[in-house]
């Protein structure tokens, strides 16, 4: 199962991206602009926003709660949530100040999570 740290670095990685989905979902604009986008969102922007909060809130939840398969959603999600931000920057849809803050978050849980994973090894 792994020692104290791995649960404590695994908690942290689930905290992270639960916050992150609890501020999407009752605050997405606000967050949207701590990640550098200044612009109103269109309607379909803050429903794929939401739709990504609840993903991080059901996922967040689970892996906090102990779920092996929820901490491995966890470190999963974060390349293609970063391959996403970098796709949206290019295609004109993200602002490089968000996409760069979005990449570091997710790196950090990535990174987060492998050393979780490691020491659970």
């Amino acid at each position: 199962m792994g020692d104290a740290g791995s649960e404590q670095l695994y908690r942290s990685a689930a905290a992270i991206g639960l916050l992150v989905g609890i501020g999407s979902l009752l605050f997405p604009k606000a967050l949207l602009r701590i990640y550098g986008v200044t612009e109103e969102p269109s309607g379909i922007g803050l429903l794929g926003w939401r739709l990504f909060a609840v993903r991080n809130i059901w996922v967040g939840s689970q892996a906090l709660n102990g779920s092996q398969a929820a901490r491995d959603t966890v470190l999963a999600v974060q390349p293609p949530d970063i391959l996403v931000f970098w796709h949206s920057y290019r295609a004109g849809h993200v602002p490089l100040p968000a996409t760069i803050a979005a990449t570091c978050t997710a790196s950090a849980v990535l990174a987060i999570s492998c050393l979780a994973r490691s020491r659970a090894a």
